[in-house]
């Protein structure tokens, strides 16, 4: 409610004043009325009024003076200044104070109505606004001075913290994770969730430490887990929304605000060990038995890491861990456990190389495991990020030897191919920065890879083709210079002797 003091030194016009405002549909409360300004000083100083509606002309102290004196004891009041015709000069001078609304006397319904919804809106946002910096300051801070219990959490009732997290939960987050803040500001959050709600029960939405990051107060009207339940089901709501899954934890009944002070932390934690990676989860705070970060790779994922690092198997490790990804998803491995295991990925793989340990410290691929986790919102952008960093750390690898082995060569020139297959392929020029003979290496490569550098170029076209085919309806002339052939018959002769069908038939099978 907006407190309102009104001064008038004429009885029956300030009795009349009186009525009308409290006539007005708004959240207002007369406080009382004065017919000086000397009283008003008094009950200014007694009832901290929002708002002080004041003649100019009166006895004693006169209006102006009223205005000057106590924007210097009570700043913050805001100020209507009643004048007849003949006091505009007054009026003029009431603005020269910082007083921004005046009306003429006496004054109408409508016009009064106006200006007090005015400043209603401005002094009750001014108010959460002052509420909601007093808020964070208790739980960030455990700043106790100046907290006043929010409209809403009086006797008889109680309050909840949710902490709400978009995507990642990951000091990350700050930097790559951005929700759509036509959904996600706090206002807008705030408008949407308190219209779900039932009865006097509301909630106060708080902007988080980052981006992706709400607190949530629900002042409640009981104990029952009803408003719980119904702001979790419409927070569920976000992870549509949003596009990115929506984690929640719940703290337990609060029944003041000084058991704020000091539950963030806790909170905190409990949504870095439980936030879940791809998918929305909850989870209250009380009831949850906390736990840290554990190793979510089995022995026997273990063993075939340990096989695949002895044989330099790098796309192995990379199908082992989508693996592990498709796993973790489907046991709801917590983001912290998953990142746990990937970072003890990483240092296997890290160990298993000399030149790696030359190359790198290990602090710099641990950072890069936060940052690929941190920009993650599901499992597939995970894998992602994490085969970029396997496949940059064995290139560095590769690209550090001083002296390339036949096999690492012909490694190189198998990747170059799988990127390259579309192009010319010179693999004369692509050996001889390793000294070593092309025809030389196109034997290893067969007898190592069990299949030709041509059989290889010509299964990835013609694959890549037959997807072409079959997904899209491009001209076999645009087909054939995507995969690599300028000559579309010559593309249809080696198709078809590849497949034992032409590629019109192969289109035309597909689609029966």
């Amino acid at each position: 409610m907006i407190d309102v003091l009104i001064v008038e030194d004429e009885p029956a016009i300030l009795m009349g004043i009186m009525q009308l405002v409290e006539s007005l549909e708004l959240p207002i409360e007369v406080q009382g009325g004065c017919g000086n300004g000397i009283d008003a000083m008094k009950l200014i100083g007694q009832k901290k009024p929002d708002v002080v509606i004041t003649d100019i002309r009166m006895p004693g102290m006169s209006g102006l003076e009223l205005i000057e004196k106590s924007q210097k004891t009570y700043p913050g009041i805001q100020y209507i200044v009643l004048s007849g015709y003949s006091e505009f000069e007054y009026a003029k001078k009431a603005i020269q104070y910082g007083v921004e609304e005046y009306i003429l006397k006496p004054p109408v319904r409508g016009e009064l109505y106006d200006v007090l919804k005015k400043l209603c809106d401005r002094i009750i946002s001014e108010k959460e606004d002052e509420e909601k910096e007093a808020l964070r300051g208790l739980i960030f801070n455990g700043i106790t001075e100046d907290i006043k219990t929010p409209s809403g959490w009086g006797e008889g009732r109680c309050a909840y913290l949710f902490m709400v997290c978009a995507g990642p939960f990951s000091s990350w987050a700050e930097e790559f994770i951005h929700p759509d803040r036509e959904v996600w500001g706090s206002s807008q959050m705030e408008e949407w969730l308190c219209g779900c709600l039932q009865g006097e029960d509301r909630c106060i939405v708080l902007e988080g430490r980052a981006e992706n990051e709400r607190l949530i107060l629900l002042l409640a009207s009981d104990h029952y887990i009803d408003p719980v339940k119904r702001l979790v089901n419409e927070l569920s709501f976000y992870e549509k929304r949003l596009g990115m899954p929506v984690n929640m934890v719940i703290s337990d009944a609060l029944s003041s605000p000084g058991q704020l002070k000091g539950i963030y932390q806790q909170i905190r934690q409990c949504m870095a060990n439980h936030a879940l990676l791809g998918r929305s989860h909850a989870c209250f705070l009380e009831r949850e038995q906390e736990q840290g970060a554990v190793l979510a790779i089995h022995n026997d994922e273990k063993r075939k890491l340990e096989s695949l690092l002895a044989q330099n198997e790098i796309s192995g490790i990379i199908k082992l861990f989508d693996r592990m990804c498709e796993r973790w998803s489907a046991e709801r491995i917590s983001q912290s456990s998953c990142l746990f295991s990937i970072k003890y990925l990483l240092t296997e793989i890290y160990r298993s190389s000399p030149v790696l340990m030359k190359k790198y410290r290990m602090e710099e691929l641990l950072y890069k495991a936060d940052a690929a986790v941190g920009r993650s919102t599901d499992f597939p952008g995970l894998l992602e990020g994490i085969s970029q960093i396997i496949n940059e750390m064995n290139k560095t690898a590769r690209e550090s030897r001083l002296n390339k082995r036949v096999e690492d060569v012909v490694d190189l020139l198998y990747e170059y191919i799988l990127e390259h297959y579309a192009e010319p392929v010179p693999i004369e020029e692509f050996v001889r920065q390793f000294n070593y003979n092309a025809n030389y290496i196109a034997n290893q490569f067969s007898i190592i890879k069990g299949i030709s550098v041509n059989r290889l170029i010509t299964e990835l076209r013609l694959e890549k083709a037959k997807e072409q085919l079959i997904h899209t309806d491009a001209l076999l002339k645009d087909i054939a210079e995507l995969v690599g052939y300028r000559d579309v018959s010559y593309f249809s002769r080696i198709f078809k002797e590849y497949t034992g069908l032409s590629p019109r038939q192969f289109r035309c099978r597909d689609e029966v």
